[in-house]
């Protein structure tokens, strides 16, 4: 039977935020999404992605420092954007609005 359209959606919603983040692209629906993705040209497909992937890293680095306006005035700019950057590369959101998304930062 085949899958229904809503569900066949959210399986390449999954498989696509696993590309952006770069987490988990050794699994199954990550693979299948890239597959597709690579279907006309390998090299194009991953730049593409790359660029949602960048977005992505950009906007929860600036969600942090939305979050954190004094740390980031007491450490300084360049300093902050280390750390957001640090802080993004190790935590990928797991929330649509990103509500409370630097929560853990330390």
């Amino acid at each position: 039977m085949p899958r229904s359209a809503p569900a066949e959606l959210a399986r390449l919603q999954r498989g696509f935020l696993a590309l952006v983040t770069a987490r988990r692209v050794r699994s199954a629906g990550a693979r299948a999404v890239l597959a597709e993705i690579e279907a006309g040209d390998d090299v194009a497909a991953r730049e593409q992605v790359a660029v949602y992937r960048d977005m992505y890293a950009l906007r929860m680095e600036r969600e942090v420092a939305r979050e954190f306006p004094a740390t980031r005035a007491l450490l300084g700019a360049p300093t902050f954007a280390r750390v957001a950057k640090a802080f993004v590369a190790a935590h990928a959101s797991r929330s649509f609005t990103l509500e409370g998304y630097a929560n853990a930062l330390p």
